[in-house]
């Protein structure tokens, strides 16, 4: 099963994302893949930062004041270097080893890497549940109408709703699957 979550910015994606990832570790459920967060300085929005899981590392996916040349999104420099080095390492570990991939998010900043792109697909093919954030940009891009993916819509209205049913959602798939390997 293959869930994402979309919405538009700060309608709490991430801490969505992150809290059902806590609760499901907290149960014994082998979690991995990445996180994204906001880089803020001054009460103002600088950057993304990705990290890894599993691991803790951390990486600049994106930043108003890297100096470094990689493609550019307005002002915003993406640091390809540090996709790939946590990203693509954190998902291509969690494809072989997670019982469950979170990939926080999959957007235009993330998919200027190839890498990355092709990760995403390998993930998308296979048989591995997912819990992504999906940028609303990208929502086409990806075959998300077949009977085992689920878009869900995020909005500061129905946040708390869709924290308690997509946890539970998530947390009765698992134990399905349990149910069923012990027939």
């Amino acid at each position: 099963m293959k869930w994402f979550i979309t919405g538009e910015p700060a309608s709490g994606k991430t801490t969505l994302v992150f809290l059902i990832t806590e609760r499901l570790k907290e149960l014994g459920i082998k979690v991995d893949g990445i996180i994204t967060k906001e880089l803020r300085e001054g009460g103002e929005r600088i950057g993304f930062q990705i990290i890894d899981i599993k691991t803790k590392n951390k990486g600049i996916l994106a930043s108003k004041k890297l100096k470094i040349n990689g493609p550019r999104l307005g002002k915003y420099v993406i640091n390809l270097e540090d996709i790939r080095y946590v990203a693509v390492e954190a998902l291509n570990r969690a494809l072989n080893e997670a019982e469950i991939i979170v990939c926080d998010e999959i957007g235009t900043m993330e998919l200027f890497s190839e890498d990355f792109r092709k990760i995403v697909e390998k993930i998308l093919k296979s048989e591995k549940p997912l819990l992504a954030v999906l940028h609303r940009k990208h929502l086409n891009y990806y075959d998300i109408a077949s009977s085992n993916k689920k878009l869900i819509n995020l909005t500061r209205d129905n946040w708390g709703q869709v924290l308690n049913s997509l946890g539970e959602e998530i947390l009765k798939y698992f134990e399905t699957q349990k149910q069923f390997l012990k027939k």
